[in-house]
């Protein structure tokens, strides 16, 4: 029977990313495929699972007393039980863990439905709770269940003036959203056959994306709820970023109806390339757009309480402005000067128009020429 010291194989490995630079050339070939956590538990299961899916299912792993000294055994032991069959033992020196097989022959209840990247994941799959539970997801079991107790958004959205209502169905999970005109979320509901844990997850998405544009739903939103349903500082099923591609499957209904609102809103966005390309801005027109800019500025200022020197030094016929900044204010507020302003403009002017900023000129001869002598 193959036999791994944990303790020194683990030193192996972080000494071969510091020193080696081919990688880690382990005792036993499994080892290699093996991804070390600094959480004990995950690292143990990470390498179990490595031995198995190389079809080594009889072996021990030896821990030192001061490995297992912090960790509550029974606990360990039990998260092991899912996914393996063995007998631990005690010894002088530590605890030996003997492997003898695998919990189950079907693999992809463990091994391989805990990696990280998984792009064979089927999202139309139908998720239990007890398949949740084999794959980790009992982390988000807890705020799962407060959400359900405190749901209120399971209904019916009604039509109001201001706002577009939007209606989205998957997998017999209805999602409905109103949006103001700045495609901003104001409402969420939603309704249909729901189980417990999808119950859980959309009542946290309509608690939590409320007032988010949706830009930042379709860049955070569901790593927003992945996060909370986390309870915010548990630690993650897997090692490794945990981005939406590979969440869990439990949240598949609610990433494929996000998804398809981000596109149906992203349709409806003003393309700004495209307005630029079909410009050609003639100097009575650019004129008359300095006019607008000037006033659109100093109304700006005005409101802010701001005193910047600002000259708008060029427009050319595709709508790109090229204004100088003074020097009152540092470069980062210029920076962030120059796309407040933009905002504003794009408003209030033209919604095609591009802010540049150039060195403000100093017009004043007599100063310029006094720094002069001072440089020379």
């Amino acid at each position: 029977m193959k036999v791994i010291q944990y303790d020194e194989t683990l030193q192996e490995y972080n000494s071969a990313l510091l020193n080696t630079l081919r990688g880690f050339t382990p005792k036993y070939e499994f080892i290699a495929i093996w991804v070390p956590d600094a959480d004990l538990l995950r690292s143990v299961i990470s390498l179990v699972e490595a031995a198995f899916s190389e079809d080594e299912f009889q072996f021990t792993l030896n821990f030192s007393k001061e490995t297992m000294l912090p960790i509550n055994r029974k606990e360990f032991d039990l998260r092991l039980a899912d996914i393996a069959i063995f007998t631990s033992e005690e010894t002088v020196t530590g605890v030996n863990y003997h492997f003898s097989d695998m919990k189950s022959k079907d693999r992809k209840l463990s091994f391989q439905k805990n990696q990280i990247f998984n792009p064979n994941s089927n999202d139309n799959k139908t998720t239990t709770q007890q398949q949740s539970e084999l794959n980790g997801d009992e982390i988000y079991l807890s705020q799962i269940n407060y959400f359900c107790a405190h749901a209120k958004h399971n209904t019916m959205l009604e039509e109001v003036d201001v706002l577009t209502l939007m209606t989205l169905s998957e997998q017999k999970i209805t999602l409905q959203v109103q949006i103001d005109q700045e495609n901003v979320i104001r409402h969420l509901a939603y309704h249909g056959e729901l189980p417990l844990i999808q119950k859980g997850i959309f009542e946290a998405a309509c608690q939590l994306l409320v007032n988010l544009p949706i830009d930042d739903i379709r860049d955070n939103g569901l790593t927003l709820i992945e996060y909370h349903l986390r309870k915010n500082s548990k630690q993650r099923k897997m090692a490794g970023i945990q981005v939406h591609f590979n969440f869990s499957e439990i949240f598949s209904p609610l990433k494929a109806l996000l998804s398809v609102l981000v596109k149906q809103l992203e349709s409806k966005k003003v393309n700004f390339f495209d307005i630029r390309n079909q410009l050609t801005w003639g100097t009575s027109q650019r004129d008359d757009i300095k006019k607008q800019l000037n006033e659109s500025i100093n109304q700006y200022l005005s409101d802010e309480n701001k005193s910047v020197g600002i000259e708008i030094d060029n427009i050319d016929e595709k709508a790109r402005v090229t204004i100088m900044l003074g020097d009152e204010i540092s470069a980062n507020e210029k920076g962030q000067l120059l796309m407040d302003l933009e905002i504003i403009v794009r408003k209030e002017v033209h919604p095609a128009i591009q802010l540049y900023s150039t060195l403000y000129v100093d017009r004043n001869t007599k100063r310029k020429g006094h720094q002069w002598a001072i440089n020379l």
